[in-house]
Parts: structure tokens; C-alpha cells; sequence
């Protein structure tokens, strides 16, 4: 992060300036839950894979299915969004904001279940749950559910409906109207009580006592 390039603000970040961030592929997922997560700035097509961030939830032949969920991350400005690689749980992307992303916001690689899988028999897709989430627009995401959403698009059959109204993760500063005092003490008359500043020559001017 930071100006790596070095240049100040004569450059500014845009999508597609990296690749993508690749959490859980090729191997079993540590964890049922990923929390805060953010991406902005990428999705730069990386051996032919175009994506910003990559989630994979692989299952095994053998090992039980399991849900999973993805709650409170972030991923914008990016060529290509949130691309989720399924292939035998149940995953829920949920509390998330996801906008301004070029390409698509959001999509599942939805795999066929194996013969132990709980999402049914081969050829039963696993459900991949992207609702309650902000897509950059009051209206929703554009998805097969909501094709005039003015959000971010979701690519597939993935159910989206219904969508926050409102981004959960923005912070918003809310400024000081009623006792906006401040907590320094002036004792007058007691030995230490002073305040300095510094001066234009390098000293400093005492502002208390008087």
C-alpha cells in the first residue's frame, strides 16, 4: 500500500493496477467464516484467471460438506471482483460491500457435487448465497433475479435478492454538537499550571499564565 511507485499524486491507483488475492486454493479451508477482508485496485487478468479476489471452497471425496460464509469484506474498484470457487459446500457471502468494480462484482464457480457430498448427487449444483449484500446502488446488483439493478453485476444463477440499501462497512464521522469541550485543565494560581507554544524564532511563548 502507500505511493510505491513513489511519484506523490502525480499518479493516482486504478483497477487492474495488480493481479488478484488467492485465499483457500488447493487445499482444505482452516476456517467456516472470513471476516473484513478488503480489495480495491486489482483484477488484472493473470494467467488468463480475471478476478480481484479468489475464495476457493474445495471439497474432497470423502470429506463432509460444509457451509461456509464470507461476511463484512470489501472489494472495489477492481477490473474484476469477487469470483468464488465451489466445487461441494453450501457458501454465503453476506454484510459485505462489493461496488464500483468494472467487469462484474461477483460470481461462483458452482462445481458438481461428488457422490459424498451433501449438496446431492453428481450433477447437483451447490448453492452459492449472495444476499444481503450493497452493490453500489439502492436498486440492487444486476443479476438474473434483478436484471435492472444498477449495482455491481453477479454473474450466474446465485439468488441475491434481498440486497442492502445502504453500504454496512462505511464509516461515517459524525461531528461534535453538543459538549465539544476540551480536557485539559488550567488551575490558576497553582505553581505549574502554564501552557507553551512555539514561536517563529524558535523559542516558545507562554500562553498561560497570562
Amino acid at each position: 500500500g502507500g505511493d510505491t511507485n513513489g511519484d506523490g499524486t502525480v499518479t493516482a491507483p486504478a483497477p487492474g493496477d495488480w493481479g488478484y488475492l488467492s485465499i483457500g486454493c488447493g487445499s482444505t479451508f482452516g476456517s467456516d467464516i472470513l471476516d473484513y477482508i478488503r480489495v480495491y485496485y486489482s483484477g488484472a487478468p493473470v494467467a488468463g484467471q480475471a478476478r480481484g479476489l479468489e475464495v476457493c471452497y474445495q471439497k474432497f471425496n470423502g470429506l463432509p460438506a460444509v457451509s461456509y460464509t464470507l461476511q463484512n469484506i470489501e472489494v472495489a474498484h477492481n477490473l474484476n471482483g469477487l469470483y468464488i470457487y465451489n466445487t461441494g459446500h453450501s457458501v454465503s457471502v453476506t454484510n459485505s460491500s462489493i461496488h464500483d468494480n468494472v467487469n462484474y462484482g461477483a460470481t461462483a464457480f458452482v462445481n458438481e457435487a461428488d457422490a459424498f457430498g451433501a449438496c446431492g448427487s453428481r450433477g447437483t449444483p451447490c448453492p452459492t448465497s449472495m444476499q444481503g449484500n450493497w452493490w453500489g446502488s439502492a436498486s440492487g446488483p444486476q443479476s438474473q433475479g434483478n436484471p435492472t439493478g444498477m449495482g455491481d453485476s453477479v454473474l450466474g444463477p446465485h439468488p441475491t435478492i434481498p440486497w442492502l440499501t445502504a453500504d454496512p462497512l462505511e464509516i461515517v464521522e459524525t461531528p461534535c454538537t453538543l459538549n465539544c469541550y476540551s480536557n485539559m485543565l488550567f488551575l490558576p494560581g497553582i505553581e505549574g499550571s502554564r501552557l507553551y507554544r512555539p514561536d517563529y524564532a524558535g523559542g516558545t511563548d507562554q500562553l498561560w499564565e497570562p
